[in-house]
């Protein structure tokens, strides 16, 4: 079968997907395979888009294709690339006449799994839509620009064996504080992501109820609750049950971030000339047996009272 050098077509193998495909399975894996070519371009250009509603444009066509057709045995899906976006931003994206720019990342995500390069989130989203048509399950990639080529995608292929020193192999209750830098709050996939205080960036799930709320904390600092585990050292997964901002210090006059000349400080503390060592006493202290087995107590190494 020749294949337009624009079209992709995916051949989907699994329990799910042997006589059509049940619905739920179809959007299931179609989120999961457009959020691997989401964050596969994210991390290629090494960054996050802190932007609330729906991705921003370079995001949406990272993973703008449309089906265009469905074949049953296994299912068989063909996509092609949606219309080059028009508006401010166009220029913006690396687009052109031969390759669209989801056809672009696609490429070079199939050239990743070929090498064995896959990051954990990318690979973990590659996995959740091999899982989306049943145990065991597979998919195969073909490009119109390289009809020859095809990649087959498991669960196993895109897996990374657990770092060593991690002990979350379960998800359990934690609560996370940081920097909320990232936002994504489309109904399928809605999530935040939260770079901690220890350096591990959470990849945080959230339900409806919070979508008000989590709109108005992008670049704060927040608490987050649930149910989570560490994927590597690096990085984790959330599920969020609360999303609460962190209330910022108050900083009072006794710190400042311009230096204040001495004269100031005199005048602050009504300090005119120079005191000497008896400003450092206490007038009210009397010397005697209990002050000197107070001082022995407070200045020993084991706070245990010596005798005078």
């Amino acid at each position: 079968m020749s294949l337009d050098a624009h079209r992709v077509v995916l051949d989907l193998h699994g329990p799910r997907a042997q006589r059509g495909i049940d619905l739920d399975a179809l959007e299931s894996f179609i989120e999961h395979f457009r959020r691997a070519l989401r964050d596969f371009d994210l991390e290629s250009r090494r960054e996050m888009v802190g932007r609330g509603g729906h991705p921003d444009s370079r995001s949406a066509a990272a993973a703008g294709f449309r089906l265009v057709a469905f074949e049953v045995g296994s299912a068989v899906v063909t996509l092609e690339p949606s219309s080059t976006p028009t508006g401010a931003d166009q220029e913006e994206l690396p687009l052109s006449e031969e390759q669209h720019l989801a056809s672009q990342v696609l490429e070079r995500l199939l050239d990743a799994v070929e090498e064995s390069r896959v990051t954990t989130a990318v690979g973990e989203s590659l996995s959740n839509a091999c899982r989306a048509i049943g145990k065991g399950a597979s998919f195969g990639v073909r490009m119109g620009g390289r009809p020859n080529r095809r990649v087959v995608v498991s669960e196993q292929g895109v897996s990374q064996p657990r770092e060593a020193e991690l002990d979350d192999t379960e998800p359990h209750w934690l609560t996370v504080r940081g920097r909320l830098h990232f936002i994504e709050t489309e109904a399928t996939g809605r999530r935040v992501g939260v770079r901690a205080q220890d350096g591990v960036d959470w990849s945080c799930t959230y339900k409806d109820v919070l979508e008000p709320k989590v709109k108005t904390l992008i670049d704060s600092l927040v608490q987050i609750s649930g149910e989570g585990r560490r994927i590597t050292p690096g990085t984790g997964r959330l599920i969020a049950a609360t999303i609460e901002p962190l209330a910022a210090h108050e900083q009072s006059e006794l710190f400042t971030s311009e230096p204040v000349s001495l004269d100031d400080l005199q005048a602050a503390q009504g300090v005119k000339t120079p005191q000497g060592l008896a400003a450092l006493t206490d007038p009210e202290w009397v010397d005697d047996d209990a002050a000197r087995r107070f001082l022995a107590a407070t200045l020993s190494d084991d706070g245990a009272e010596s005798g005078a």
